[in-house]
């Protein structure tokens, strides 16, 4: 389980880098994915996805540092699908660039990464697994 969380811990510490980095600097997050000059509503959109990161961020903190591990699934149960969604969309914005910058390249290894820690914490938590959370 301490591995489980750490690894969810560096995942609020990564969420909070995005997000500082999103609403402060917005251009410099886009250009990281794309050399494309960017527009002021893009720009600002990046802001907005900036700000849901901290709802996300404070969510993940405030679950990890409460211990509660039937929370702790159904906050992963809903990143998990985040995850998939995450990875079309992804997919679909590279496809649209034409390329894969080391960014896009190092963001689908850690939501892949991510997902497949949030299977096996769901795996092994179910009703029945090896770590039963559910009793």
């Amino acid at each position: 389980m301490k591995t489980f969380r750490a690894i969810y811990y560096g995942e609020v510490f990564l969420n909070l880098g995005s997000a500082v980095l999103a609403i402060f600097a917005p251009a410099l997050f886009l250009s990281q994915f794309t050399p494309v000059p960017q527009s002021d509503v893009a720009v600002e959109m990046m802001r907005w996805f900036g700000g849901l990161m901290v709802v996300l961020t404070w969510v993940g903190w405030r679950i990890l540092r409460g211990g509660d591990n039937r929370a702790l699934s159904w906050m992963l149960e809903g990143f998990l699908v985040g995850d998939i969604v995450h990875l079309f969309i992804l997919l679909q914005f590279l496809r649209v660039i034409g390329g894969f910058p080391f960014s896009a390249i190092f963001d689908i290894l850690a939501t892949v990464g991510l997902g497949i820690s949030r299977a096996l914490f769901l795996w092994m938590t179910r009703k029945g697994g090896p770590l039963d959370i559910w009793k």
